[in-house]
């Protein structure tokens, strides 16, 4: 639940909402960078939907990757979790449009 903090902030589980404020507008910048970096090197405009989602999903999967070793304890090499997220989850796109009916 939200809380104050001694500076008279709101916050949650120790956290400011301005810190998660800027922690989301970061995330943002950084999906947009990769969104563009990848519309780029696919010749494809800035703004299309499937750099986007790719970038989302790249995204995600580093974010997995990133939970799963520091609940390891930050054992192993980061690189493996990283690589084992990015296989999953061409594992799982195939099988959701192996599975999607024809339109």
């Amino acid at each position: 639940c939200l809380g104050a903090t001694a500076a008279g902030g709101a916050q949650r589980g120790g956290v400011t909402i301005k810190d998660s404020w800027k922690s989301f507008q970061r995330g943002h910048r950084w999906l947009d960078g990769i969104t563009a970096a990848l519309a780029d090197r696919h010749h494809l405009p800035p703004d299309d939907e499937r750099a986007s989602l790719a970038a989302r999903l790249g995204l995600g999967a580093l974010g997995s990757a990133v939970e799963r070793w520091i609940a390891d304890g930050c054992r192993g090499v980061l690189a493996e979790y990283v690589d084992t997220s990015f296989d999953t989850m061409a594992e799982v796109c195939g099988a959701v449009a192996r599975a999607r009916p024809p339109h």
